[in-house]
């Protein structure tokens, strides 16, 4: 791969982050903060979820019962956060409906938040973006 390639794949990637985190952000208040800390919860609960693991992951949910609990310092610790931080988000993201204590285990996202019309909306625009993402990555790879 040539050196302007690369720059251009590094660019076209820079600018997908920074879509994806804008998209994060409409949902929470416009904290780019409280978007990586939900959205890290998110991915901690589904991580162990094989594709075809018992669902069709396109058009079917995680259930509740298949998210795995993720404590806060998890959450801090894979983030290089100060766990204060994360424990507030965290707070506030329960104080909204957004997520759920499970004790000492740690929280989850619960499936319904993703059936929510906002979330529906911002996951739509999302696949817009990494459609776009592939098909122009797909282009430079090409070169």
């Amino acid at each position: 791969m040539t050196t302007d390639v690369r720059r251009a794949v590094i660019r076209l990637s820079a600018g997908y982050f920074l879509r994806s985190l804008d998209v994060a952000k409409g949902l929470h208040q416009d904290d780019p903060v409280r978007a990586i800390v939900f959205t890290t919860i998110w991915v901690a609960n589904v991580a162990h979820i094989r594709p075809n693991a018992g669902f069709d992951a396109k058009d079917e949910l995680a259930k509740d019962a298949q998210r795995r609990p993720v404590t806060v310092v998890q959450v801090a610790d894979s983030l290089a956060m100060p766990a204060e931080t994360v424990r507030r988000h965290v707070g506030a993201l329960i104080a909204d409906g957004l997520c759920v204590r499970h004790g000492r285990k740690g929280v989850t996202i619960p499936a319904e938040v993703f059936t929510r019309p906002g979330m529906l909306e911002a996951l739509d625009r999302q696949h817009q973006y990494t459609e776009t993402y592939y098909r122009e990555l797909q282009k430079l790879m090409a070169m």
